[in-house]
């Protein structure tokens, strides 16, 4: 197979477990909520290579909307507010922490004229 879909279908999973477990246990008082992290170079060799690789990094640049990389910190301030009483509403929300690329994902461009032209 290609791709990676035991990756994919165990994210997909957690994703759903977090909504069930929302719902099964709302009621008394217990929030279940999830990080959706986007590209943050968190120090590892893997992912340190990546970031070394300047057309590849490129392309994370061009993807993401925000002017900069994740930083670990920002999953922290994520969880901090979702651990939070500020967050006592707020029950089954997968939050992506991914400086905007979520938003991006599968959208083609719309705003240029090839957008409507065939072809």
């Amino acid at each position: 197979m290609d791709g990676r879909p035991g990756y994919q279908a165990s994210k997909g999973a957690v994703n759903a477990l977090t909504r069930q477990v929302a719902v099964d246990y709302g009621l008394e008082g217990i929030s279940s909520n999830a990080i959706i992290v986007g590209f943050t170079p968190t120090g590892g060799e893997v992912i340190t290579k990546m970031v070394q690789n300047e057309a590849f990094i490129a392309a994370v640049r061009r993807a993401i909307p925000s002017p900069r990389l994740g930083r670990p910190l920002d999953i922290a301030n994520g969880v901090v507010f979702l651990a939070s009483d500020e967050a006592e509403y707020i029950h089954g929300v997968l939050l992506p922490t991914d400086g905007g690329l979520s938003c991006r994902l599968g959208i083609p461009d719309t705003s240029a004229l090839s957008a409507i032209l065939p072809g």
